[in-house]
């Protein structure tokens, strides 16, 4: 039933028939000569709304006691998917909108999500809807959406599918696939504000001006002059030490109290060559512009690590002074950064570790660099086991020793400022929006927070999230291999991570070159080493160390092996089982309820086999999986309970918790 077929409590009403635009079972119309309703004119009679306007007056029908107008405004909609936005609205009026008051959910823009995905892929709404091909696109983008718009969005598409089924239209979803598929979207992911990737262009443009920055600092051997310079003021005749020293050099000759001396923070700089430098990046000539380029550097030596390893900003500002370490893998020396990180346990700060690349080396070099001129400020020797790698400068007679620097953990709003104010070409252009809209196609409203021509808002978790999407999308990486490097608690977060991954630029089949385009090249190849060290931790701290009984397939070869003295063996040749992770001879990764040492993926999973680690040559089972195999069975009686006595799925599951409770005996001690 139309909403147009009862219109009391409407202007409309006292028209009767004469107000009511016809039915979508009428005879077929062009477009320019189908009437969609009616509004008064100024003499009282009744002009047509056509369909073909870009904007539809239908305040005839609005209720007396509405607030909103109904006005359905095209404009804003580009062809060709503008008229299919027109037909939607006008099939929702005659097909859907079943009272009056409906037809304000019937304007256009509660079709505008339909309408962003087609635009955006350079296809018509008809066949995104229609063609199955785009599901898993279409999935893929819905994930950004909000729970209610989702489920807004699907409750449309059912409707849509019924319409073609009802014969209304020859166009839709031809089955449930594509609803079934949007049902699962919610199970995977929280949607929230999540931060944006940094399109291709910025983000090369962004490592370029970084490593410009930071090649220039070590060129220039600005930390020497820096030093120098200090000790220039050091040995000045002043009084007050060396904080009355720069208060007298902050006095500029146009001040109320001139210099009696030639000595000026002018000369100083000229003196020990730090005027051009700070010419280059248009800081004026003195002390305290000089310190805030310095800051600037500090912090181009931060997010450079950032881009090389996708670390969190605390992990980055708490990394110690030495950091920097190598692994030995198929005869390659890799590049680690160790530090430390909270995220794994829920619990204190725990060592790591993140493979990264020795491009990531001029970062650390400079870093340090500073580090050794704010010791050199303060007249203190640098204990380098004590010493954080990104310090806050700390005021004159505030540190004595290197247990007083603290990491710098500052709000640096204004630096950041600074930096991408020298940092070239990273104004957002158009181009940038519209490859960003491939990661959001249901949701632009991220114009209104990127807009053409101005400098692109950086976080340093773009640069986490943009590592992320970057590598994924190179197909080289396993998601294993980058949730460890992530350091994420489970696979969830880090498919969290890398989605939109299918729409951004193959960075790494670019023909860009630049240090940002050869560094990631080498890090997607490291990265991978990082989930096999974390394979080999398991497998020595489970297996190795463990003095418990061992249980599963895998388990009881290597529970004869360290009965029969194997253990001295395994313990013996670490080095050698450790390449053998490194190299990919051997696995350990964790299964739902225990271990498993296959190297591919798993082939038994099956829907009727909910234990399918119970009894599998791979898996290994070890009294730290007690917990696990306990929840196991807990849930297998759960699910064995909705079922009659003696049924088929009944005798299954009594059968699964048997194995399982087999399993648990085993690595009690029971029955050995």
């Amino acid at each position: 039933m139309s909403a147009f077929n009862d219109l009391m409590g409407t202007p409309a009403f006292d028209l009767g028939e004469e107000a009511k635009p016809p039915s979508t079972s009428d005879q077929k119309l062009a477009p320019e000569d189908i009437i969609v309703g009616y509004k008064p004119k100024s003499d009282g009679t009744l002009e047509p709304v056509y369909f073909s306007e870009d904007f539809w007056d239908l305040n005839l029908y609005k209720p007396l006691t509405a607030r909103q107008n109904y006005y359905f405004f095209f404009e804003s909609f580009e062809n060709p998917q503008r008229q299919e936005i027109k037909e939607l609205c006008y099939l929702w009026l005659n097909r859907h909108a079943s009272s009056v008051s409906s037809i304000l959910y019937c304007q256009p823009l509660y079709f505008k999500p339909f309408y962003d995905f087609a635009r955006n892929h350079g296809i018509s709404i008809k066949e995104a809807l229609s063609d199955e091909k785009w599901i898993a696109d279409f999935v893929h983008s819905a994930v950004s959406l909000t729970p209610a718009t989702l489920q807004n969005l699907k409750w449309k598409i059912k409707l849509i599918r019924r319409f073609r089924l009802q014969g209304f239209i020859d166009w839709g979803p031809p089955s449930e696939k594509l609803t079934n598929a949007l049902n699962s979207t919610n199970i995977a992911y929280k949607v929230g504000n999540q931060t944006s990737v940094i399109p291709s262009r910025i983000y090369c443009n962004l490592i370029t001006g970084l490593s410009d920055l930071l090649n220039d600092f070590i060129k220039q051997d600005i930390a020497n002059k820096l030093i120098t310079l200090y000790e220039k003021i050091d040995a000045l005749p002043y009084a007050g030490g060396l904080k009355g020293k720069l208060a007298a050099l902050s006095t500029t000759k146009k001040g109320e109290r001139k210099l009696r001396n030639t000595h000026t923070i002018e000369s100083l700089l000229e003196d020990v060559g730090l005027t051009e430098w700070l010419k280059k990046y248009n800081h004026e000539l003195n002390l305290r512009e000089l310190d805030k380029l310095v800051i600037v550097v500090q912090l181009a030596a931060r997010l450079w690590v950032h881009c090389f390893t996708g670390m969190r900003d605390m992990e980055v500002r708490s990394l110690p002074y030495v950091c920097l370490g190598k692994i030995e893998s198929k005869g390659k020396q890799i590049t680690v950064i160790r530090g430390l990180t909270s995220k794994l346990t829920g619990m204190g700060a725990i060592n790591t570790m993140w493979v990264t690349n020795d491009i990531v080396q001029v970062a650390v070099d400079v870093a340090q660099d500073i580090g050794r001129y704010f010791a050199a400020y303060h007249g203190v020797q640098i204990d380098e086991g004590l010493m954080p790698l990104f310090p806050q400068k700390g005021s004159p007679g505030k540190i004595n020793s290197t247990t007083d620097f603290k990491p710098n953990t500052g709000s640096l709003d204004t630096v950041w400022m600074r930096l991408l104010q020298i940092i070239s070409n990273i104004t957002i252009e158009e181009s940038d929006l519209k490859e960003l809209e491939r990661f959001q196609s249901f949701t632009p409203d991220f114009r209104k927070k990127f807009k053409v021509g101005t400098v692109w808002p950086l976080l340093t978790h773009q640069l986490r999230r943009s590592l992320a999407v970057y590598t994924a999308r190179s197909n080289k990486v396993e998601i294993g291999a980058m949730t460890a490097q992530f350091k994420h608690l489970g696979l969830v977060m880090q498919e969290y991570y890398r989605r939109g991954s299918v729409w951004a630029v193959n960075l790494l089949e670019s023909p860009v070159q630049n240090e940002y385009v050869s560094g990631i090249r080498g890090l997607v190849e490291l990265i991978e080493i990082n989930e096999r060290l974390k394979q080999f931790d398991d497998f020595e701290e489970r297996v190795i160390n463990e003095a418990g009984p061992l249980a599963g397939g895998a388990g009881s070869v290597f529970k004869r092996i360290k009965r029969d003295g194997g253990s001295i063996i395994l313990e013996e040749d670490r080095e050698y089982t450790k390449q053998a992770f490194v190299d990919g001879r051997t696995a350990f990764k964790e299964s739902p309820i225990g271990w498993c040492t296959k190297r591919e993926a798993c082939d038994k999973i099956k829907i009727t086999n909910d234990t399918q680690c119970i009894g599998c040559e791979n898996s290994v089972f070890t009294p730290k999986d007690e917990r696990k195999l306990l929840n196991h069975i807990e849930y297998l009686k759960t699910a064995k309970s909705g079922y009659s006595t003696g049924s088929m799925f009944e005798k299954h599951y009594a059968l699964q918790i048997d194995k399982t409770e087999k399993t648990l005996a085993k690595i009690r001690g029971v029955n050995q």
